[in-house]
């Protein structure tokens, strides 16, 4: 009984166009925020300095914040 518990859950957490769209918006969000860090290293090497990076990270940091909690919410209300 368990196993078929499991098995639905995982199905229709595959079938859930939902959570697919909220963890791409996730991994979106990381990537934005990742971006902007290495992009700042890389101005860094070469002895430049960026303006508005701190700005620039708290936005991309606050957007990864707000798709985390939209997906986990999601995750929680419908089980997927």
């Amino acid at each position: 009984m368990e196993n078929s518990k499991s098995g639905g859950a995982l199905n229709s957490r595959l079938r859930c166009g939902e959570e697919v769209r909220l963890f791409s918006s996730m991994k979106r969000s990381i990537r934005a925020m990742v971006g902007v860090q290495v992009k700042h290293v890389e101005f860094l090497r070469e002895g430049r300095q960026i303006s508005g990076f701190e700005d620039t990270l708290v936005i991309t940091a606050n957007k990864w914040k707000a798709a985390q909690q939209a997906y986990a919410q999601h995750v929680r209300e419908h089980g997927c």
